[in-house]
């Protein structure tokens, strides 16, 4: 009678399919959510007039434009002559201009043309 030893051929392949690929980079296989960001959605207007304020939301979101909460946007005006802004989301329109919005979160940022009428 022949026998074969299939529970260890088995358990073999089993131990190498599951520690074949990658490395030993944790993040390979599952990144945290700051670097799955691939796009800024921001929610407010982009046209103000001199003397507005207004409160806008950003969200930041991964390649299928599902959103990612715990991901920081960052919020910065290129030129503060034209506008101001704070990183939670209070923009002013200062002075009459056209400037870049520029919002930022993990490696990723998004610059929004922002125009300032008197």
């Amino acid at each position: 009678m022949r026998r074969f030893a299939w529970p260890h051929a088995l358990a073999a392949l089993v131990i190498l399919a599951c520690s074949s690929g990658g490395g030993s980079d944790p993040s390979h296989h599952n990144p945290s959510p700051a670097d799955r960001v691939a796009h800024i959605a921001l929610t407010g207007p982009t046209t103000l007039s001199v003397g507005d304020t207004v409160t806008a939301s950003a969200m930041a979101q991964d390649s299928l434009f599902q959103p990612l909460p715990t991901v920081t946007v960052t919020w910065q005006s290129l030129n503060t002559g034209v506008l101001t802004t704070t990183n939670h989301g209070f923009i002013t329109a200062v002075g009459t201009g056209i400037t870049i919005l520029r919002l930022s979160a993990g490696n990723w940022s998004v610059d929004y043309t922002m125009t300032v009428n008197p």
